[in-house]
């Protein structure tokens, strides 16, 4: 992996072999220890991820904020109720009507 890495870094470095300059930026002094780290197991320099992020947003024009969801206590709870009722047979029956599934909801 690190091959392709690497390839990968000096391909995008080859496109930008124009007049570099110099950027500074305000950021999180714990992000950048961990995103140094991160870069550093890759071999690459921290500037090459930011340069790339960079190009990625001027080439799409957009920027994409993903962020994994981790549930908090109370939707645990809900999950693992549900995951007992659906078990039971509780929840998860179909209903071939409308009113089949109305009358259900009405009995609960």
């Amino acid at each position: 992996m690190d091959v392709l890495v690497n390839k990968f870094a000096n391909c995008m470095s080859s496109k930008t072999k124009s007049k570099k300059t110099m950027m500074n930026i305000k950021i999180d002094a714990s992000l950048k220890k961990r995103a140094q780290k991160i870069a550093d197991s890759f071999g690459l320099p921290l500037s090459t991820i930011v340069s790339r992020k960079l190009e990625e947003f001027t080439f799409d024009k957009r920027i994409v904020f993903e962020k994994t969801l981790t549930p908090n206590a109370k939707i645990k709870k809900i999950i693992k109720e549900t995951e007992k009722d659906i078990k039971s047979g509780k929840v998860g029956h179909r209903h071939k009507t409308v009113d089949s599934f109305m009358s259900s909801l009405s009995k609960e």
